[in-house]
């Protein structure tokens, strides 16, 4: 199973977040610490980046999974020091589409995964790895946001001819 379940649970908690106004304390507190929030989750990220490196990185998935309970955090922190400025701006633009990225990235990062291994080959000390989990972010938000734009079009238009003549 490919889906990680660590996933549904952050979906769950930005739901939650969302859904409760009183939490508004988080996000000023996010708010303040942004850059700090942001410097120092770099810097782990490239601590265990080059630790995975090491000729025995013995507790590599650990760290990366530390990574993982923290990123939400400096992913919030990120879309606070983004949104007021031209990529918030062209990002929120993907928001109504947003659900149907986050169902979807992981299957089009497989499909897209697959061909690149034939193409490219795939060693995790290879740029050209890198390079693919780089686009793969853009890559799914552009397939899947036109995806979703087709959908509404499509549905908007039936919508539309359903109500008939006015």
């Amino acid at each position: 199973f490919f889906i990680r379940i660590d996933i549904y649970l952050y979906f769950f908690i930005g739901v939650f977040i969302a859904a409760h106004a009183g939490l508004s304390a988080a996000g000023d507190w996010i708010r303040r610490r942004t850059a700090w929030i942001l410097v120092a989750f770099m810097l782990a990220c490239l601590s265990v980046a080059f630790y995975g490196f090491s000729d025995d990185p013995e507790h590599y998935w650990l760290l990366i999974n530390l990574l993982r309970l923290t990123g939400p955090l400096a992913f919030m922190a990120l879309a606070v020091y983004l949104e007021k400025g031209f990529l918030g701006s062209l990002l929120s633009r993907l928001a109504p589409a947003s659900f149907t990225i986050f169902l979807g990235h992981v299957i089009v990062i497989l499909i897209v995964w697959k061909a690149w291994q034939g193409l490219v080959g795939f060693s995790r000390h290879d740029a050209a790895w890198w390079a693919f989990f780089g686009l793969a972010v853009f890559l799914s938000a552009a397939t899947l946001g036109l995806l979703w734009w087709v959908y509404d079009t499509i549905r908007t238009r039936l919508r539309d001819r359903s109500r008939g003549p006015t």
